[in-house]
Protein backbone atom coordinates (compact mmCIF):
# COMPACT_ATOMS: atom_id res chain seq x y z
CA UNK A 1 0.00 0.00 0.00
CA UNK A 2 1.31 3.44 -0.93
CA UNK A 3 0.41 6.68 0.81
CA UNK A 4 -0.29 9.61 -1.45
CA UNK A 5 1.75 12.74 -0.71
CA UNK A 6 -1.38 14.74 0.14
CA UNK A 7 -2.29 12.26 2.86
CA UNK A 8 1.23 11.71 4.17
CA UNK A 9 1.16 14.60 6.66
CA UNK A 10 -2.19 13.40 8.02
CA UNK A 11 -0.95 9.83 8.44
CA UNK A 12 2.28 10.95 10.13
CA UNK A 13 0.30 13.24 12.43
CA UNK A 14 -1.99 10.35 13.46
CA UNK A 15 0.97 8.06 14.13
CA UNK A 16 2.82 10.65 16.21
CA UNK A 17 -0.24 11.61 18.24
CA UNK A 18 -1.36 8.02 18.86
CA UNK A 19 -1.47 7.03 22.49
CA UNK A 20 0.72 3.95 22.19
CA UNK A 21 1.11 2.11 25.50
CA UNK A 22 4.68 1.51 26.65
CA UNK A 23 5.29 -2.00 27.94
CA UNK A 24 6.52 -2.23 31.51
CA UNK A 25 9.59 -4.08 30.22
CA UNK A 26 10.55 -1.17 27.94
CA UNK A 27 13.88 0.54 28.52
CA UNK A 28 15.22 3.25 26.23
CA UNK A 29 17.26 6.43 26.46
CA UNK A 30 18.57 9.15 24.18
CA UNK A 31 20.72 12.05 25.38
CA UNK A 32 22.66 14.84 23.69
CA UNK A 33 25.77 16.84 24.50
CA UNK A 34 24.88 20.54 24.78
CA UNK A 35 28.33 21.99 25.40
CA UNK A 36 31.74 21.97 23.77
CA UNK A 37 33.85 19.51 25.76
CA UNK A 38 37.21 21.31 25.63
CA UNK A 39 40.61 19.64 25.68
CA UNK A 40 39.41 16.15 26.41
CA UNK A 41 42.22 13.91 27.51
CA UNK A 42 42.66 10.20 27.79
CA UNK A 43 40.09 8.28 29.84
CA UNK A 44 37.70 11.28 29.86
CA UNK A 45 34.00 10.46 30.41
CA UNK A 46 31.61 12.05 27.92
CA UNK A 47 28.52 13.18 29.81
CA UNK A 48 25.53 13.72 27.52
CA UNK A 49 23.60 16.23 29.59
CA UNK A 50 20.35 16.86 27.68
CA UNK A 51 17.99 13.91 28.09
CA UNK A 52 15.42 13.58 25.31
CA UNK A 53 14.11 10.09 26.14
CA UNK A 54 14.56 8.13 29.37
CA UNK A 55 11.98 5.33 29.52
CA UNK A 56 12.74 3.41 32.70
CA UNK A 57 14.82 6.31 34.15
CA UNK A 58 18.04 4.33 33.73
CA UNK A 59 20.23 7.08 32.22
CA UNK A 60 21.92 9.57 34.57
CA UNK A 61 22.56 12.94 32.90
CA UNK A 62 24.97 13.98 35.66
CA UNK A 63 27.35 11.03 35.26
CA UNK A 64 26.62 9.96 31.66
CA UNK A 65 26.03 6.39 32.84
CA UNK A 66 23.20 4.09 31.75
CA UNK A 67 22.42 1.41 34.37
CA UNK A 68 20.39 -1.58 33.19
CA UNK A 69 17.23 -1.99 35.24
CA UNK A 70 16.41 -5.35 33.63
CA UNK A 71 18.20 -8.31 32.12
CA UNK A 72 18.08 -8.21 28.34
CA UNK A 73 19.71 -7.71 24.99
CA UNK A 74 20.33 -4.03 24.28
CA UNK A 75 21.34 -1.88 21.33
CA UNK A 76 23.83 0.80 22.38
CA UNK A 77 25.09 3.60 20.14
CA UNK A 78 26.62 7.04 20.24
CA UNK A 79 27.56 9.74 17.75
CA UNK A 80 30.50 12.05 18.36
CA UNK A 81 31.70 15.01 16.35
CA UNK A 82 35.27 16.23 16.80
CA UNK A 83 35.91 19.97 16.64
CA UNK A 84 38.20 21.32 13.90
CA UNK A 85 41.78 19.98 14.30
CA UNK A 86 40.58 17.45 16.88
CA UNK A 87 40.83 13.67 16.79
CA UNK A 88 40.23 10.93 19.33
CA UNK A 89 39.60 7.30 20.02
CA UNK A 90 36.43 6.74 22.03
CA UNK A 91 35.18 3.60 23.76
CA UNK A 92 31.83 2.20 24.86
CA UNK A 93 32.25 0.48 28.20
CA UNK A 94 30.13 -2.24 29.78
CA UNK A 95 31.07 -1.98 33.44
CA UNK A 96 34.90 -1.78 33.20
CA UNK A 97 35.22 -3.65 29.87
CA UNK A 98 35.62 -1.92 26.50
CA UNK A 99 33.02 -3.37 24.14
CA UNK A 100 33.48 -1.05 21.17
CA UNK A 101 36.07 1.51 20.05
CA UNK A 102 36.02 4.12 17.29
CA UNK A 103 38.42 6.71 15.95
CA UNK A 104 37.16 10.04 14.64
CA UNK A 105 39.27 12.75 13.05
CA UNK A 106 38.60 16.33 11.93
CA UNK A 107 42.08 17.44 10.89
CA UNK A 108 41.06 17.57 7.24
CA UNK A 109 38.53 19.68 5.37
CA UNK A 110 35.43 17.58 5.96
CA UNK A 111 33.42 17.65 9.16
CA UNK A 112 32.54 14.14 10.19
CA UNK A 113 30.92 12.30 13.04
CA UNK A 114 31.32 8.66 13.91
CA UNK A 115 28.60 6.28 15.08
CA UNK A 116 29.29 2.75 16.33
CA UNK A 117 26.45 0.39 17.24
CA UNK A 118 26.84 -2.49 19.69
CA UNK A 119 24.38 -5.26 20.53
CA UNK A 120 25.13 -6.53 24.03
CA UNK A 121 23.66 -8.59 26.83
CA UNK A 122 23.13 -6.67 30.07
CA UNK A 123 22.11 -7.89 33.48
CA UNK A 124 20.35 -5.74 36.05
CA UNK A 125 22.90 -3.32 37.50
CA UNK A 126 25.34 -3.44 34.58
CA UNK A 127 26.54 0.01 33.51
CA UNK A 128 27.25 1.40 30.04
CA UNK A 129 29.04 4.66 29.32
CA UNK A 130 31.20 6.49 26.76
CA UNK A 131 34.77 7.53 27.52
CA UNK A 132 37.80 8.59 25.52
CA UNK A 133 40.44 5.92 25.14
CA UNK A 134 42.86 5.44 28.03
CA UNK A 135 45.71 4.71 25.60
CA UNK A 136 45.19 6.05 22.08
CA UNK A 137 44.79 9.20 19.98
CA UNK A 138 43.06 11.87 22.03
CA UNK A 139 43.46 15.54 21.11
CA UNK A 140 41.05 18.46 21.05
CA UNK A 141 37.37 19.09 21.65
CA UNK A 142 34.10 17.19 21.35
CA UNK A 143 31.37 19.28 19.70
CA UNK A 144 27.95 19.61 21.26
CA UNK A 145 25.31 22.28 21.09
CA UNK A 146 22.55 23.71 18.98
CA UNK A 147 23.72 22.80 15.48
CA UNK A 148 25.66 19.57 16.06
CA UNK A 149 24.16 16.75 18.07
CA UNK A 150 26.73 14.47 19.64
CA UNK A 151 24.51 11.88 21.32
CA UNK A 152 24.29 8.61 23.27
CA UNK A 153 21.38 6.16 23.06
CA UNK A 154 20.35 2.67 24.03
CA UNK A 155 17.27 0.51 24.10
CA UNK A 156 16.28 -2.98 25.14
CA UNK A 157 15.52 -5.15 22.13
CA UNK A 158 14.79 -8.51 23.78
CA UNK A 159 14.33 -10.26 27.10
CA UNK A 160 16.75 -13.01 28.13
Amino acid sequence: MFIRDANCATVVSRILSANIPVQSSSVAFYAQLTILEKDVGNHHPIVFDRVITNVGNAYNKHTGVFTATQNGIYAITFTLFPDRNSYFAVDIYKNSEIISQIFTDHRGQSFCGTTPVSIITLNTGDTVFVRTSPNYFVHGNVVGGENVKSSFAGWKIADI
